[in-house]
């Protein structure tokens, strides 16, 4: 009797998915289509995540590669900078001697005041 049962049942549940079709009720797909079609979507998603983040590493890379260069380039000017100050300073310390030469030639020697 069972394979009857089954017989008379199968016709039913081809006819009541067959009724949701007809009547707009959604019938949801087969377990193992849901779940490829599942396991397909993760592995796009997968696949869109690490193209943005090789994306984002190239950036960082590049970005990285530019901090190098500027901090090279800051200590250039930071060693060229400091330079200036030694030889500004040994300018204002000549131009002192300068000056005092220069006051020592306008006034009179000490022997000519003493007359």
């Amino acid at each position: 009797m069972r394979p009857q049962q089954q017989q008379q049942q199968q016709p039913m549940q081809q006819m009541n998915v067959a009724n949701n079709i007809l009547n707009g009720i959604p019938v949801a797909p087969p377990l193992a289509i849901f779940n490829q079609t599942t396991i397909n979507q993760q592995r796009t998603t997968i696949n869109q995540q690490e193209t943005i983040i090789s994306q984002q590493q190239t950036i960082i890379s590049q970005q990285q590669t530019k901090i190098n260069e500027l901090e090279q380039e800051n200590i250039q000017l930071r060693e060229k900078n400091e330079k200036l100050e030694r030889d500004f300073q040994q300018l204002k310390f000549e131009f002192k001697i300068l000056l005092m030469k220069i006051k020592d030639m306008e006034s009179p020697p000490q022997w000519w005041t003493g007359m």
